[in-house]
């Protein structure tokens, strides 16, 4: 009886993954509770990349901002999407002085709102001239 039910899931996921239209109605429904996840993950990911950046800075390199710094994320870390958080946005990095915060836009996809999950401020030895992103 538990296998036949577990290859009925395995069948209704494939169902929700290949087939187009059924994504589409889905998927909405699914993705709220999917949220919690995403958030631990782009947490992790975040001070991830705050480490990346303070290797970087250490050595002597200047941060980039905007879009050089999703540039900069790809070429520094070997990952695949290595610049993109769970809901599909790019992080980005915000310098304020001599400090900088690595940010994900969070579930709203906007940067710079309550939901975003930015890391710790952490020192900078070589800021950029821009401010944000």
């Amino acid at each position: 009886m538990v296998s036949k039910i577990f290859w009925l899931l395995v069948a209704a996921v494939l169902v929700v993954v290949l087939v187009p239209p059924v994504r589409a109605k889905v998927w909405p429904k699914v993705q709220p509770a999917l949220n919690p996840v995403y958030e631990w993950s782009a947490r992790n990911r975040v001070d991830e990349l705050r480490g990346v950046v303070k290797r970087a800075d250490a050595i002597g390199h200047t941060v980039p901002t905007g879009q050089a710094f999703a540039q900069f994320v790809e070429s520094e870390d070997m990952q695949e999407d290595a610049s993109i958080d769970p809901w599909g946005s790019t992080y980005y990095i915000v310098v304020s002085g001599q400090t900088f915060q690595v940010g994900s836009p969070g579930k709203d996809r906007v940067a710079g709102t309550e939901d975003d999950i930015l890391s710790r401020p952490e020192p900078l030895s070589h800021p950029p001239a821009g401010r944000r992103f």
